[in-house]
């Protein structure tokens, strides 16, 4: 996971490595006020219990003070003021931090599709004839993929990390045995969780990159033979081709699907019954209710803005886990090397070819196969073409014509002998 998030950013051009460092930051400023709002919590609660308990902390009865003039004179009011300007500003801070992070993602799915697709193009003319288009097309495809299934939940995951850490450390401040033993709990059931599901989800990352080419290759050849698909009668052919590939898909999106959601309801249940049983034993304490309601309602704050966090992180390394396949064949194709440019010194012009019957275009001994493994379509090829003639190639279907005229053109290397023309060898990038 982290080579390929490494691979990721490494592709990234220089303005979007800028834009991932200035989410970086708006994050670490969503986390400074998720701290301010926790903080703000315990002194409401405890002038809710006790009203007096502010001028224990000079900071504190000050701030209070400041602003309390402004909403009637009392300090209750005035801690409800400032509770409710970090609140807001925390909330506009995430909203703001999950435009940025989202922007950030697709922008950078964006730069990937038009380099891929561009890669794809100046592939040389053996690239496309060893690849079959469905294919190339579901692989471009995968870079939508690969942004939601990865670099979303990733970045969200991120996100979540960094709150989760600050939040904990605010609950440490608060109760520190408390909050060390709920941080322990939950996170060992999570990380049992996501140690259990792991095998499951990389199988079905795999099975839906792989139905997903299946589905576009049905597409392709039934949408691109509609003329015999009509007049043979195939349309359930075709039909059940598509549907076995895009149900096996759909079935392991849903197994992946259930399996980033269920642990949220089993810790949260379990949640649920650690707090009961806190706020019974605090409360039967020393101190009663009155020590017991700040801090109870702090951890509880604190439990509340911890789970959803905790839970983005495990979806997003679970959902990571489901598109580790994509994101694997998009990288290849982000990788697929670039053709050097011809030389443009030594290209001739049209104006510069001999005149009379010299031959233009020659081929000496030409043989040809598509591979290693297949039998030769040309063997033995001889043929020259003086400027200004006009030539047919006239043979039965498979003779070889196609690749001949390729071959001349330049789109294929001869797998031996040589193609000059005008006296030059022919170059041919392959």
């Amino acid at each position: 996971m982290l080579r390929l998030i490494s691979d990721i950013y490494s592709r990234m051009t220089a303005r979007r490595k800028t834009q991932f460092f200035m989410v970086l930051v708006l994050m670490l400023a969503g986390a400074v006020a998720e701290v301010f709002t926790f903080g703000a919590i315990v002194p409401f609660l405890g002038l809710l219990v006790n009203p007096g308990i502010a001028d224990q902390q000079p900071l504190v009865a000050a701030a209070l003070d400041a602003v309390a003039p402004l909403v009637g004179g009392t300090r209750l009011a005035a801690a409800s003021l400032w509770f409710a300007v970090f609140a807001v500003l925390a909330a506009s801070l995430r909203l703001a931090l999950n435009w940025a992070s989202m922007r950030f993602v697709f922008a950078v799915g964006a730069d990937f599709g038009e380099v891929i697709f561009s890669r794809i193009l100046q592939q040389p003319y053996t690239y496309h004839l060893q690849h079959n288009s469905s294919q190339t097309l579901a692989a471009v495809d995968k870079v939508g993929s690969m942004v939601m299934g990865l670099m979303a939940p990733m970045m969200q995951a991120g996100i979540a990390a960094v709150m989760v850490s600050v939040i904990f450390c605010a609950m440490l401040w608060v109760n520190p045995a408390v909050s060390l033993g709920t941080g322990v709990v939950f996170g060992s059931l999570y990380l049992g969780i996501s140690t259990w599901a792991k095998q499951q989800q990389l199988m079905n990352g795999q099975l839906i990159a792989d139905k997903s080419t299946l589905k576009i290759k049905a597409l392709q050849e039934g949408l691109g033979a509609i003329r015999d698909v009509i007049i043979d009668g195939n349309h359930a052919v075709y039909t059940q081709h598509f549907s076995h590939a895009d149900r096996a898909q759909r079935t392991a999106q849903s197994k992946n699907a259930v399996l980033a959601s269920s642990p949220k309801y089993v810790v949260e249940s379990i949640g649920m019954v650690l707090f009961v049983l806190l706020a019974y034993f605090m409360v039967s304490g020393a101190g009663g209710v009155s020590q017991a309601v700040p801090t109870l309602g702090a951890l509880a704050l604190g439990a509340q803005r911890l789970l959803p966090y905790m839970q983005n992180i495990y979806n997003g390394f679970a959902s990571a886990r489901g598109s580790t396949a994509v994101a694997e064949e998009t990288l290849v194709l982000l990788a697929l090397p670039l053709p050097i440019p011809p030389d443009s010194t030594k290209l001739k012009s049209v104006a510069g070819l001999p005149q009379g019957d010299r031959p233009v275009l020659e081929l000496r001994d030409i043989h040809f196969a598509y591979s290693s493994e297949t039998q030769p379509v040309l063997q033995g090829i001889n043929l020259s073409i003086t400027k200004g003639a006009r030539v047919g190639f006239i043979g039965s279907t498979g003779s070889g014509k196609s690749t001949l005229i390729d071959l001349i053109m330049g789109l294929l290397p001869p797998t031996s002998g040589e193609i000059l023309v005008d006296g030059d060898a022919l170059s041919v990038e392959g």
